[in-house]
């Protein structure tokens, strides 16, 4: 969605903030990568990226953010690269 002022970085900022909570506390219980994708829920943000009835966006989501940000998400905060 279109936003003014900073209200998009701010929303990035919390996403990308809530991604790395939610990860790290499945890396400290030891979860396998694929468990860790499949668990991170992240709905609350979707309705806040994707207008409702968009299902092109609403794949985009799915692909980049949930799961793409999530893989991502999980070197990052394991220690890795990032």
């Amino acid at each position: 969605p279109v936003m003014a002022g900073h209200e998009y970085t701010r929303l990035i900022r919390e996403l990308f903030e809530a991604t790395r909570d939610r990860v790290l506390v499945l890396v400290r219980q030891g979860l396998p990568n694929a468990a860790i994708i499949a668990a991170v829920n992240l709905d609350d943000f979707r309705s806040r990226f994707v207008l409702a009835g968009d299902i092109s966006a609403g794949e985009g989501w799915d692909e980049s953010i949930k799961a793409g940000l999530v893989r991502t998400m999980i070197p990052c905060v394991s220690g890795s690269t990032c």
